[in-house]
C-alpha cells in the first residue's frame, strides 16, 4: 500500500490509481473493480443492467422533452438542468404499474410526477411574481383558463440584475415520447417595464386537442433587457411545470364537444329507485320445532320430567315435582 506526501488531499481515482484517507493518512493503490467483460457477462450484474436500462430511457425522455420546449428553455438553461430532468423522468418510469422492473416505459408511466417542477432551481415562479399562481386559474373540461390581474414588479436580488422589463408566457405542451412528436400552444404577454409602474393583466385561455395522449401545462416569466431600443433575452428566468393534463381531461373534450346534454342526463338517472322488498315476518307460518320430553327419578320415586329443544343449546323448562 502506498503512501501519499502531498500539500494537496486527493480523493477518488485517477486513471488506475485511487485515492483514499484511512486511519493511517492518505494511501493510494491501484484502481479495483469489476471488468467490462465481467459487468456484460455475470449473472450478478442483471439488476444493474435492469438500472441502466431504465436511466437510458429517462435520459432520452428528459432529452425530447428539452426539445418539445424549443425556445421556451432560452432564459433558463443551466447546467443541473439535465441532471435534474432525468431524475423526474426516472421517477415517472418508475410508477408503471404494467412493465417489470427494466422493462418500464415512459409512456405507461404517471407523468403527473413533473408537476411543480421548476426548471431554474435557483428562482422559483412563486419567487419571481408578486402574486399567488394557484388562485389565478381554473381548469374545467378539456380547458385552461389563466387569469393574472395587472402587478407591479419591482427589482429584487433573485432577479437578473440587467433586468428592465419582462414578459409572461403560458404553453399546453403535448409530448409524444413513443412516436417522438410534439406540438405546443404557446401565448406570451405584451413585453412589459419592470418598476413602479403597473403592468397589463394576461389572460391566455389553453383547449385541449381530442386526439392528445396528455398535456403539460407550462407557466413561465422571462426577463429581458434594453439595448438600442430592442429587448434581449437574459438568463435568470422562472418556468413551472402547473398540471399534467391527462387522458382523462381529454375524454372530457371529446364529450362536450359531441353533447354535454346527452352526457349528463346518463349521468342523473338513478341507478336504483326500488329498494328490496322484505316480507313482514307475520306472513311466515311458524313450524312446530320438535322436543324432547325425559323423566328423572330420585329415591326410587318419579321426580319431574324435563323438557329438551331439539335444535337448542339449552333447556327450557321443567315441570313441578311429582310426589
Amino acid at each position: 500500500m502506498a503512501k501519499v506526501i502531498s500539500p494537496f488531499q486527493i480523493r477518488g481515482s485517477i486513471g488506475d490509481l485511487t485515492f483514499f484517507v484511512n486511519e493511517f493518512g492518505q494511501q493510494v493503490k491501484a484502481k479495483s473493480g469489476p471488468t467490462e467483460w465481467h459487468i456484460k457477462n455475470k449473472g450478478s450484474f442483471k439488476n444493474a443492467h435492469r438500472t441502466a436500462a431504465e436511466w437510458k430511457r429517462a435520459t432520452a425522455a428528459a432529452q425530447r422533452l428539452r426539445v418539445a420546449m424549443g425556445s421556451l428553455l432560452d432564459g433558463v438553461k443551466n447546467m443541473r438542468l439535465s441532471g435534474r430532468m432525468i431524475a423526474q423522468m426516472l421517477k415517472v418510469i418508475q410508477a408503471d404499474p404494467v412493465h417489470d422492473w427494466g422493462e418500464r416505459e415512459i409512456e405507461a408511466g404517471d407523468p403527473s410526477v413533473l408537476t411543480g417542477f421548476e426548471f431554474n432551481h435557483n428562482l422559483s415562479l412563486d419567487d419571481a411574481l408578486p402574486l399567488n399562481v394557484e388562485n389565478c386559474y381554473t381548469v374545467d373540461a378539456g380547458k385552461v383558463s389563466l387569469q393574472i390581474p395587472a402587478f407591479r414588479l419591482r427589482k429584487k436580488k433573485v432577479l437578473p440584475p440587467k433586468a428592465t422589463h419582462y414578459r409572461l408566457v403560458s404553453c399546453m405542451l403535448t409530448v409524444d415520447f413513443d412516436n417522438r412528436r410534439s406540438r405546443q400552444d404557446k401565448q406570451e404577454s405584451p413585453l412589459l417595464a419592470m418598476g413602479r409602474q403597473s403592468g397589463a393583466p394576461f389572460c391566455p385561455e389553453h383547449v385541449l386537442a381530442s386526439d392528445a395522449p396528455g398535456c403539460f401545462w407550462l407557466l413561465g416569466i422571462k426577463f429581458y433587457t434594453m439595448e438600442n431600443d430592442k429587448p434581449v433575452l437574459l438568463k435568470g428566468g422562472a418556468l413551472r411545470v402547473m398540471q399534467w393534463m391527462g387522458p382523462a381531461c381529454v375524454e372530457e373534450v371529446g364529450v362536450a364537444e359531441e353533447g354535454a346534454q346527452k352526457e349528463v342526463s346518463v349521468k342523473e338517472e338513478p341507478v336504483m329507485q326500488e329498494e328490496p322488498v322484505v316480507a313482514p315476518l307475520t306472513t311466515t307460518t311458524p313450524t312446530s320445532t320438535p322436543v324432547v320430553q325425559f323423566n328423572y327419578v330420585s329415591n326410587g320415586q318419579q321426580s319431574g320430567n324435563v323438557v329438551y329443544q331439539v335444535g337448542q343449546q339449552e333447556w327450557y323448562g321443567t315441570s313441578s315435582r311429582v310426589q
